[in-house]
């Protein structure tokens, strides 16, 4: 018996299956090359799917936040942390806002220093920054520097928003818009880098 023979049948038997199966006409045209404006919508279901998958020191931090909040800094950390290296801000504000009630989101803005009254949990240079840009403004540009750098890695522009609207008013807001060249009259072309 010819064994050779036998995978040889086989294999053509196959690539004829292969080509039969194929649809016949012309080949599809690629997709469009999108823009870097193109978004992408992900269904709700993959979504809460993705969100069920995290891990279990965030399902232990979220029961204790929902509970007792025995732990609550170490428990914003832990699922902050989780969710910066796995799907980032926009994964953990849906994981947040399906989890936790708006009031309960107000209250972890303001025990992480991010809402009103706002200087508790920054770190020193952040909280110097802000008191020079309260007193003296002696070091503007370098004060808004510090305090953006320190929010783009902790909290983002939202955490950053509420930080200065909750340390400045509306007046102190719109003169450093104007130096840092974003308000009216400014002759900047953004903020500080």
């Amino acid at each position: 018996m010819n064994i050779n023979s036998i995978q040889a049948s086989q294999s053509s038997s196959l690539a004829a299956y292969g080509r039969a199966g194929r649809p016949q006409g012309p080949p599809r045209p690629p997709p469009p090359q999108g823009s870097q404006s193109d978004s992408v919508e992900i269904s709700s279901d993959a979504i809460s799917q993705y969100l069920s998958q995290v891990s279990d020191s965030v399902k232990a931090a979220t029961s204790d936040l929902q509970g007792s909040k025995t732990n609550l800094m170490q428990d914003l950390r832990t699922i902050g942390d989780y969710f910066r290296d796995n799907g980032g801000r926009q994964a953990l504000d849906a994981y947040m806002q399906s989890n936790f009630s708006q009031s309960d989101l107000a209250s972890f803005m303001n025990a992480v220093g991010n809402g009103s009254g706002g200087q508790s949990q920054v770190s020193d240079s952040v909280k110097a920054a802000t008191n020079d840009l309260q007193g003296s403004k002696t070091n503007l540009m370098q004060d808004l520097r510090t305090i953006g750098d320190y929010f783009r890695d902790n909290g983002g522009r939202q955490a950053l928003d509420a930080y200065m609207q909750s340390n400045f008013i509306q007046t102190d807001l719109a003169s450093f818009l104007e130096a840092a060249g974003q308000g009216p009259g400014a002759g900047g072309s953004g903020p500080p880098k």
